[in-house]
């Protein structure tokens, strides 16, 4: 191998790559961006012909009362918390419900798992957030966490399932540790975003703010909403003020279409989508298996993080499988891109068909000889 070090890409490097080769007519496997497949509960454009007279006036910027309240009924049916509008506030996107929430801790210090979404740290930085942060593939999540506990942080972030590994820790642990950081007086914030993605028992939701969008288990990235659900009205007063200060509120176009989505989206809706990215997952996990690579049990999400020992920095084999000599192109991305050791990287199977994985193996077996 090289001892040369090669330049780590980050997502939106590879889905450039990926974007130019195939202008070229390349065939790409997009294997990088962290976007879904599966078809929405209702097909948008059969919402759309149903506006009328949206968008010609301002909207509350907390989000419309019809919104606000289609978002309850969703987070009481599918994460069991208490079903009140006045604790939801709509977001410009999962993103922005992440800034604004970590936006309430300003002046403190905020505890963030590593690997993780690339945007939380920069994020907190921009928010005039302190951090540290915590192994979210610790084999005791709870004293791992509590062991970076000190005086001056005020929440801890959990994403569960996990981007970029799938990881999902043992029900017990995600409700132990909300039990000690409630006792403690420190703020559970839960990146739900993949809540409704998961292959083996339905984990846990809890938290003081839960953090959703419509981008994940809904399909929806386009539109670009998300929503905060506050446990305490008051925090969620404080949480509207700042999506006032940031984005003045949401489309009121996009919030209707959310509103009949999310009313949409039943039980058998979604074990439709599980099974969708399951039989995508035990594709891609038995192609790995094959080729000798190691990786974190995916038990929900939409991603493998993988390594081989062939490899030990993955972004030389990164940037092979994006050469543009190649006549199929693979899009993955480096471990390191998301705070991890630069043997990791992640593979999302999120947008790949069975083809795709047959032919990312294929080319897979060719770096590896």
């Amino acid at each position: 191998m090289s001892g040369s070090r090669t330049q780590v890409l980050s997502i939106r490097d590879v889905f450039a790559r990926c974007d130019s080769l195939r202008g070229q007519g390349k065939v790409v496997v997009d294997a990088h961006i962290g976007a879904p497949s599966h078809d929405p509960p209702l097909p948008v454009e059969d919402v759309l012909r149903r506006a009328k007279g949206v968008g010609r006036s301002y909207t509350p910027f907390v989000g419309t009362k019809s919104t606000r309240k289609a978002a309850a009924e969703f987070a009481a049916r599918t994460l069991g918390l208490p079903e009140d509008p006045e604790r939801i506030v709509i977001t410009a996107s999962g993103a922005h419900a992440c800034f604004v929430s970590m936006a309430l801790f300003r002046g403190g210090k905020l505890l963030l798992p590593k690997p993780g979404f690339p945007l939380y740290y920069p994020q907190a930085e921009t928010a005039g957030v302190k951090y540290d942060t915590y192994d979210p593939l610790s084999g005791d999540l709870v004293e791992e966490i509590l062991s970076k506990l000190s005086d001056d942080v005020r929440g801890v972030l959990i994403n569960f399932p996990n981007n970029p590994t799938g990881h999902v820790p043992p029900s017990r642990q995600i409700e132990e540790l909300w039990e000690e950081l409630s006792r403690r007086g420190v703020a559970l914030i839960n990146d739900a975003v993949y809540h409704e993605i998961y292959f083996q028992s339905r984990p846990p939701f809890p938290g003081d703010l839960i953090l959703d969008t419509a981008s994940k288990s809904l399909s929806l990235p386009g539109i670009r909403i998300g929503y905060i659900y506050s446990s305490d009205r008051e925090v969620a007063q404080k949480i509207g003020r700042i999506v006032y200060h940031t984005t003045a509120g949401s489309s009121d176009i996009s919030q209707m279409v959310f509103a009949e989505e999310v009313r949409a989206a039943d039980e058998v809706y979604f074990e439709g989508v599980r099974e969708f990215y399951r039989l995508r997952r035990d594709a891609l996990v038995g192609a790995l298996m094959r080729l000798g690579f190691e990786f974190v049990e995916p038990k929900g999400a939409f991603y493998v993080f993988a390594r081989h020992p062939k490899f030990p920095d993955s972004s030389e084999l990164v940037s092979r499988l994006l050469d543009p000599s190649r006549d199929v192109v693979v899009g993955m991305v480096p471990g390191a891109a998301f705070g991890s050791a630069p043997e990791w990287m992640r593979i999302s199977y999120g947008k790949l068909t069975m083809k795709d994985v047959e032919l990312m193996e294929r080319e897979l077996r060719k770096e590896l000889g």
